[in-house]
């Protein structure tokens, strides 16, 4: 769902700029095809690419992510889950580890 209205607003300012998908992902050293999954919402691009086809575009991540960022209690939150549903499984599990020794060491503390 996050990356339909994200690959929409990259294809909406692509198109809006008279760039094909062909010259924006020349532009930002990808596969015309990966380019045109992440407008789909297919994939699930990596925050390095999407800050590449952000500069590309002249628009921001706020821009893009939108979505989840409309709620500013949780903006950290909303943040967090973004750049873990780019990451590997690997580092996803990493995170969670991290957060889960965190929050029972805080619970040891009180």
């Amino acid at each position: 769902m996050i990356y339909t209205q994200i690959g929409k607003r990259i294809k909406l300012q692509r198109v809006k700029l008279s760039k094909t998908q062909d010259q924006l992902a020349e532009e930002v050293n990808i596969s015309q095809k990966y380019l045109s999954q992440i407008e789909i919402g297919k994939s699930k691009p990596r925050v390095e690419v999407l800050i590449k086809i952000a500069n590309a575009l002249g628009i921001s991540l706020d821009y893009l992510a939108q979505d989840i960022l409309t709620d500013t209690n949780n903006i950290h939150i909303n943040s967090v889950i973004l750049n873990m549903q780019v990451m590997s499984k690997d580092e996803q599990a990493l995170i969670l580890d991290i957060t889960q020794r965190f929050r029972e060491f805080s619970e040891r503390k009180k």
